[in-house]
């Protein structure tokens, strides 16, 4: 993180553009049903955790810098509140930008977890039906950054979507500055079913077919984090119990789409590729997710909860989530048993 090295716009002096906040525990209480202790503890204590929604407008000329993509202020105070996540990001670099550009008015969509797949669906895509909810004109330019729009997902959702395809949309390179004179800025209430269904509602996603019963296993590759180390062993379990093995890298967005609409049994470790779940929504489902041993980020226990399919979540047995990690072949078969012989006992 970078240190500190911008002044900050005071609290007194961003709350009168406050239009909308709201704060829920939309989680508190809900079920954790995973037999071991270190995850149903780790999962209770981030259920209990409130999340905020809130939407800004900022009517006088600023300026949004290219580094993070925060609002800096006429007298140049960087408004903290402006990125979604600014409490984990430190502040921009000082140097001044190569160029700059003029907009009468934008909605700043720029957020520096933009370029993950999870991300781009609850903080970014859901963002515009907060702004909508709460007002605020669809003729006003979206500023997404460039390294955002250079993602192939971020082309395949104009594809598949009218309504984005109608807005206008600015770019903002990485030496570029974007002088506004009236800025839009905010953060959706992440995670929730509300924010995650208007995000595929947006992307005009077909319904599930309740019948479908593919097996998916989802892979990464150990070029990436949280990678499965010992992957021949679990694609072994996996492929013997009617497992297709997927690595969501290589399909465009509108295949994962088809693909999780049919996906009633998924295993995978943690990452971006589990949000494709979404795309189950309105027909039942059941996600074992892997964990590495030292952390357990509840997203996808929320995403279940959300919809209402079955979760569970076995941790690895050796390795890091800043590398790889292993999985206990024989846990594992057990665990996926499990997950397939609830869900025909429930049926």
């Amino acid at each position: 993180m970078t240190p500190p090295s911008w002044p900050v716009e005071p609290p007194e002096r961003v709350a009168p553009h406050l239009l909308h906040a709201a704060s829920r525990r939309e989680f508190a209480g809900a079920r954790v049903d995973v037999d071991d202790p270190v995850l149903a503890a780790s999962l209770r204590e981030q259920d209990a955790q409130p999340q905020w929604e809130y939407v800004y407008r900022w009517p006088e000329r600023c300026t949004v810098e290219p580094h993070l993509g925060y609002v800096v202020t006429a007298d140049g105070r960087l408004v903290l509140e402006s990125l979604p996540y600014w409490r984990h990001i430190g502040h921009p670099p000082s140097e001044p930008p190569a160029r700059t550009r003029h907009v009468p008015s934008l909605v700043s969509l720029r957020d520096t977890g933009d370029v993950n797949y999870y991300h781009f669906l609850d903080d970014v895509l859901g963002r515009l039906e907060l702004f909508a909810r709460i007002g605020v004109p669809d003729d006003v330019p979206l500023l997404v950054s460039a390294a955002l729009a250079d993602r192939a997902y971020f082309h395949d959702a104009l594809a598949m979507s009218s309504r984005l395809r109608r807005r206008q949309w600015l770019v903002q390179a990485p030496d570029e500055a974007v002088v506004a004179d009236e800025v839009w800025f905010g953060k959706a209430l992440p995670h929730s079913r509300r924010t995650l269904s208007a995000a595929a509602d947006l992307l005009e996603a077909p319904p599930a077919d309740p019948a479908a019963d593919r097996r998916i296993l989802l892979v990464r590759s150990p070029a990436l984090v949280r990678h499965v180390r010992n992957a021949a062993d679990v694609e072994a379990v996996c492929l013997d119990r009617g497992f297709e093995v997927v690595d969501t890298d290589a399909l465009g967005l509108a295949e994962q789409v088809r693909l999780f609409s049919q996906a009633r049994h998924v295993v995978g470790p943690h990452g971006a590729g589990l949000v494709n779940l979404l795309w189950r929504r309105g027909a039942p489902c059941s996600l074992l997710e892997l964990f590495p041993p030292d952390a357990s980020p509840a997203h996808y226990h929320w995403l279940c909860t959300s919809f209402g399919y079955a979760y569970a979540a076995l941790r690895g047995c050796g390795g890091s989530t800043a590398g790889g990690f292993d999985v206990d072949p024989d846990a594992l078969a057990v665990a996926v048993d499990r997950l397939v012989d609830d869900a025909r006992a429930s049926a």
